[in-house]
C-alpha cells in the first residue's frame, strides 16, 4: 500500500486536526516497521531520523490545528519540560488568575 502525503500549501488553508492525526497514524505504522527492521546502515538511520523529524513536525502542526479549531480567541501555551505537551485555554487561565488575585486581596485586608 502506498500512501501519498498531503501537506497544506505554504499559503493555503491549514489542515484539520483529524487529517493531521490520520497522517500521524500512517506515519506511526511506517516508523514502527522501520524500528523493527533496525538502523543497520547509514541509509536506514537517515530514513528513521527523517521519519522522526517529520513526526515532530506533524505534532507541531496538530497543536496549531487544535488551537485553530478550539474556538478560543486566545490560547496560552506554556512550553518546557515541566509542561511538555500541555496547553490551557486563556479563558480558564483568566478565571483562575482572577480568583487567586481576589483571594490575595481578601487576605491582605
Amino acid at each position: 500500500m502506498t500512501a501519498r502525503a498531503q501537506a497544506a500549501p505554504v499559503n493555503g488553508e491549514p489542515r484539520s486536526a483529524a487529517e493531521v492525526r490520520r497522517q500521524m497514524a500512517d506515519l506511526a505504522k511506517v516508523r514502527d516497521a522501520a524500528r523493527a527492521y533496525g538502523a543497520r546502515d547509514f541509509a536506514s538511520r537517515a530514513g528513521l531520523d527523517a521519519m522522526l523529524g517529520h513526526e515532530q513536525s506533524l505534532l507541531e502542526e496538530l497543536r496549531a490545528a487544535e488551537m485553530l479549531e478550539s474556538g478560543s480567541a486566545t490560547e496560552i501555551v506554556f512550553d518546557g519540560y515541566p509542561v511538555q505537551d500541555h496547553a490551557i485555554q486563556a479563558g480558564f487561565l483568566g478565571v483562575m488568575l482572577i480568583k487567586n488575585v481576589r483571594k490575595k486581596r481578601c487576605l491582605e485586608l
